[in-house]
């Protein structure tokens, strides 16, 4: 969606950019009064996201699935280093075999073997960097910084500067769905999680993983 003016600039709308560029052959069009759009996206935010008690719901559910996700992690970590360990011995004997001169290294069938233990222990070993990139450490929640996150994004989205309040919005949002009834707004759990836990809005780490959506205003129209 693209902005435009109405009734000689005395309105703002956020309108189907498609539908202005190729008319309405191309897409029937959405026009929505900017500051209706604007303050139902910041309502829901507020009261759906950013008030304590629910942000702190939130936040406890990302942790439970960080930490079932570290669980589950910890057994795949420890059956792959047992994998590399014994692909590394296999390939340490054969070299072994070769220096001593029990087997002779232009031997198709010995170089085979060598071969297939070369690919399991490379195999395990990027499998093992995987894992160990992906394993989220568990990070320090206190009710204080919800609290305080959840009184400084609320005053970021709702106070100042439209610029200022968009930049913030991007700091919880991916997207928003304009529809004629409903605006879908989504945004990622982890994201909010790293930024509460690092105590300012611009803190923390960005680990794509589940997506949540909130769905805003969801008796009204947007």
């Amino acid at each position: 969606m693209t902005i435009r003016t109405g009734k000689s600039g005395r309105y703002r709308y956020y309108s189907c950019a498609n539908a202005q560029a190729r008319g309405k052959s191309a897409c029937s069009g959405l026009s929505v009064r900017m500051e209706r759009l604007d303050e139902a996206v910041t309502s829901a935010l507020c009261e759906r996201v950013l008030d304590p008690s629910r942000l702190e719901n939130l936040l406890r559910e990302v942790g439970d699935r960080m930490q079932e996700v570290d669980s589950r992690d910890r057994g795949e970590l420890l059956r792959v280093e047992a994998e590399l360990a014994e692909a590394k011995l296999r390939l340490d004997r054969l070299h072994e075999a070769i220096e001593k001169g029990i087997v002779d290294a232009s031997d198709a069938q010995f170089a085979s073997r060598i071969a297939k233990a070369t690919t399991d222990r490379d195999v395990a070993a990027v499998a093992k960097e995987r894992i160990v990139a992906r394993r989220v450490n568990g990070v320090d929640i206190t009710p204080d910084k919800v609290v305080a996150f959840g009184a400084v994004m609320r005053d970021a989205i709702t106070a100042g500067e439209i610029p200022f309040r968009k930049t913030y919005l991007r700091l919880l949002i991916d997207e928003i769905r304009v529809g004629k009834e409903v605006a879908l707004i989504r945004g990622r759990n982890d994201r909010l999680r790293s930024r509460v836990a690092g105590g300012s809005p611009f803190d923390g780490g960005m680990v794509p993983t589940t997506v949540q959506e909130w769905r805003a205003r969801r008796d009204s129209n947007p």
